[in-house]
């Protein structure tokens, strides 16, 4: 529990993992009800990038930036190269290109399914990284 709840930037960092994956359960939940989806597919994306601003620093991923240039340098917990640096930002990357796909097409159809896609985005790297994580 410690690598969850051990320090401030742990307890935030959970806090705002599970206020993000109950947003996604309560917006899944009520989908039928919902007309417009293009502020849920903003705010997903804004709690999200928060989220993976967290997670990055709660793991000290800079410090495996700067270890790829400088090998006086301590890496953090995934190395630059590992897999889930590498997948995180691929995923990372697809979420930017869907986001601002629904920014020009304003079908609310689209913006739904973005909406999905983003969420099962994310909950794949919240998998990758915790189950990683816990596996350390």
């Amino acid at each position: 529990m410690s690598c969850y709840f051990g320090d401030t930037l742990c307890t935030l960092t959970t806090l705002l993992i599970m206020g993000l994956l109950g947003f996604m359960g309560v917006t899944i939940a009520n989908r039928r009800k919902i007309s417009l989806w293009g502020k849920r597919v903003a705010v997903l994306s804004v709690w999200g990038f928060l989220a993976c601003i967290f997670a990055s620093a709660r793991d000290s991923y800079y410090l495996s930036v700067q270890a790829s240039t400088n090998s006086d340098v301590i890496p953090g917990i995934f190395a630059i190269d590992s897999a889930q640096s590498i997948l995180g930002s691929l995923g990372g990357a697809i979420i930017v290109i869907f986001i601002l796909s629904s920014m020009f097409i304003r079908k609310q159809q689209y913006r739904k399914t973005v909406f999905f896609v983003i969420t099962a985005i994310i909950v794949a790297k919240i998998l990758l990284i915790e189950i990683a994580r816990a596996g350390l």
